[in-house]
């Protein structure tokens, strides 16, 4: 019988190729991944089937994969790549080396602090779109965000497979940022949480969300004791 996790990173790392071909197949000013051959989708970060709390963002940061962080190069097979894969993702912030990328450091972990909780002990993250593009802000040009946007909105949805491995999941803290489909246009702006609501299944979850990493830590603080009561509930 398969297992349903190493299962979840095949499929992504077979969806990553012919996304990634359709990329190179772009002019190169309007790609949205850089030219390197280690990128490999991450849906999901930690122990995802043990995680009482969840945390959420965009995308994976490109520079997760730069040299010093031993992502060897996609030369195998999804079907042969993906248990080693898999295994790194599950066991990603218990790893002596490398430490985990300092976003989680910058972001998440002052602010699971606040209800006892880590990454190390029963909290895991994932993101929007589990693929590691340039950063928004590094887009400059339409064509890249409109690109962007397109696959935020039409694979959002792929997130609800992770979900439903998280089967101990009780909360779920949101860096809801603003996502904008083109330089300049407000019209159409949207943001993390509202995709996230438009695609997901979410019945059961306490969801905190906020723009800002301070006002995230203040709600989480604020609803510290009910996340806590929360964390504590023997899973149904």
């Amino acid at each position: 019988m398969p297992n349903p996790v190493v299962e979840l990173v095949e499929n992504e790392l077979k969806w990553f190729e012919r996304v990634l071909m359709n990329d190179n197949n772009r002019e190169p000013r309007n790609r949205v991944f850089p030219q390197q051959d280690n990128l490999k989708p991450i849906p999901f970060f930690g122990d995802i089937r043990r995680a009482r709390i969840l945390t959420l963002c965009l995308n994976p940061a490109h520079d997760e994969f730069a040299n010093d962080r031993h992502w060897s190069p996609a030369k195998k097979s999804p079907s042969a790549a993906a248990p080693e894969h898999c295994s790194r993702l599950l066991h990603y912030f218990d790893l002596p080396e490398p430490p985990p990328h300092r976003f989680f450091k910058r972001v998440f972990t002052p602010i699971l602090d606040c209800v006892q909780s880590s990454y190390a002990s029963n909290a895991a993250h994932m993101d929007l779109l589990s693929l590691p593009t340039f950063r928004p802000r590094e887009m400059q040009r339409p064509e890249q965000r409109e690109v962007l946007m397109g696959m935020l909105s039409f694979y959002t949805k792929r997130l609800n497979t992770v979900l439903r491995l998280a089967n101990q999941k009780k909360v779920l803290l949101i860096l809801d940022l603003p996502v904008r489909p083109v330089i300049g246009n407000i019209t159409g702006q949207t943001s993390v949480s509202a995709l996230f609501n438009q695609h997901c299944h979410s019945a059961g979850l306490l969801i905190l969300a906020a723009q800002q990493i301070g006002e995230l830590r203040g709600l989480v603080l604020q609803n510290r004791h009910q996340i806590r009561r929360l964390l504590l509930q023997d899973n149904q």
